[in-house]
């Protein structure tokens, strides 16, 4: 049978799973990213491509490609700008697996994690046989993969969807970093961000959070608040709705597709604004517009990008 290998660079880990030309998962595992970065990553890569290989070794498999999607850019010749990966910013990826693997494991394809969430999206999930959608990704950071036509589209440099730039409020300063970007609010980082924000104004609040250092504190504390009444909470995911609601109404006014689909680490947990983010959404868009934009759930969660990855190897094969 063959079988590929399929990793996910992430923003905190990284997963690899082997899945054949059905799209059928085998074996899958995830680990946390080596945070040093540069060759250390790079070496951390190489290595779970090799375990991935002997797995496939073992179970009487023959490996026929390998794909890793990252956030980022991915530039000629494979070389990847990872915001995420410290002395990422033109590492030659496919170049170093190349130099480190048989070419018999077959070709080496290197893809945007949007575009891995999308192809997977347009493979095996919600958006099957649908020509034009945009799978917009919430996690550590918030990316965007574009179909149009049937086709994914990637722009002049490989750009497109990179929503998490989006400039919400507020002047733009000198420094790239001091910017107002979307990812810096409705981010799983930028959550957190705007809860230190509005406890900051608040000193007199006592509430749960109030017991959290603000090192420890995690989205995961702050969806637990929400669940159990905190109004502190409520106030913040009120704000991250309103932040959401803006970047879907935006990306729908300027692409016009038939489907969004929401997916990434905290829809999950996120599910449960769905509602309320219709109905902001609709606010903001076109009266030709209001009500016309499906937007769902990605039911595939994580493995969505291994399966978008798994469908480009099989078009490069």
């Amino acid at each position: 049978m063959d079988v590929s290998a399929c990793l996910d660079v992430g923003g905190t880990k990284l997963q690899a799973a082997l899945i054949n030309n059905e799209g059928t998962i085998f074996f899958k595992t995830i680990e946390p990213i080596d945070k040093r970065g540069g060759e250390y990553t790079g070496g951390q890569i190489i290595a779970k491509i090799k375990d991935v290989y002997d797995k496939s070794q073992y179970q009487e498999m023959n490996l026929s490609g390998i794909g890793i999607a990252l956030p980022g850019q991915i530039k000629d010749g494979g070389k990847v700008w990872a915001p995420n990966i410290s002395d990422w910013q033109s590492y030659p990826l496919e170049e170093k697996i190349s130099q480190s693997i048989p070419s018999s494991w077959g070709p080496v394809v290197t893809i945007s994690d949007r575009q891995g969430f999308a192809e997977g999206e347009y493979w095996l999930g919600r958006a099957k046989n649908t020509r034009n959608f945009v799978f917009i990704a919430i996690g550590t950071g918030i990316g965007a993969g574009i179909f149009i036509n049937g086709t994914y589209y990637g722009g002049h440099r490989g750009l497109s969807g990179s929503m998490g730039w989006l400039t919400i409020k507020g002047r733009v300063h000198e420094s790239p970093c001091s910017v107002n970007h979307l990812e810096n609010y409705a981010s799983g980082s930028g959550i957190i961000n705007t809860t230190r924000e509005i406890l900051a104004r608040f000193p007199e609040y006592s509430g749960q959070l109030a017991d959290i250092s603000e090192h420890e504190l995690t989205a995961r504390d702050i969806f637990k608040a929400y669940e159990e009444g905190d109004k502190a909470a409520q106030r913040i995911f009120d704000n991250v709705i309103e932040h959401w609601s803006g970047a879907i109404a935006d990306c729908t006014s300027i692409l016009d597709p038939q489907l969004i689909v929401l997916g990434g680490g905290l829809f999950g947990p996120a599910s449960r604004f769905l509602s309320s983010l219709k109905c902001e959404v609709n606010k903001r868009l076109s009266p030709a517009q209001k009500g016309t934009v499906n937007i769902t759930i990605s039911l595939l969660g994580s493995e969505g990008v291994l399966f978008g990855i798994k469908r480009v190897i099989l078009r490069k094969m």
